[in-house]
């Protein structure tokens, strides 16, 4: 038995066909840095924490209520 993982195809992006897949979409480059430093001005002190909390329970909420059925 190996424990060696099998090496995975390299994918090569098909670029003319996203080009042509944006174009038909409508769709603009979209920049994560940006996003990531216009989303930092989001949350004030602790705020986002809460918000993770928030979103634990209520996931841990709603896979009770879903175990329940």
């Amino acid at each position: 038995m190996s424990l060696r993982q099998p090496k995975k195809k390299q994918l090569i992006p098909n670029e003319a066909e996203i080009k042509r897949l944006a174009e038909l979409q409508g769709v603009k480059p979209f920049n994560f840095d940006e996003a990531v430093g216009e989303g930092s001005q989001l949350w004030k002190n602790g705020e986002f924490e809460e918000f993770e909390k928030w979103l634990k329970d209520v996931r841990v909420s709603d896979t009770a209520n879903e175990n329940l059925k």
